[in-house]
């Protein structure tokens, strides 16, 4: 078990938080709040993350307020077909 988490997390990329992406999450959480919306702390974190670095997010969170064209609510555009 360990020498299985240990080959799964060398494999893992972790993204800097750095000012760019500080500034980025301030800027997504005033326009948010300009327009009534609210998303969840630990979402925005990820939302401004994913919008500094050129990432896309899918998620299954139906809490998430797309913040960007390339953060999308996935899953609630799938239909399950069983």
């Amino acid at each position: 078990m360990e020498r299985w988490f240990d080959a799964g997390a060398g494999r893992l990329h972790c993204l800097p938080w750095e000012a760019d992406t500080g500034l980025k999450w301030a800027e997504l959480l005033a326009r948010l709040r300009k327009t009534g919306k609210t998303m969840p702390i630990k979402d925005s974190l990820i939302a401004a993350t994913a919008i500094v670095h050129g990432m896309a997010v899918a998620t299954r969170s139906r809490t998430v307020v797309p913040a960007s064209p390339r953060i999308t609510q996935f899953w609630s555009k799938v239909r399950t077909l069983w």
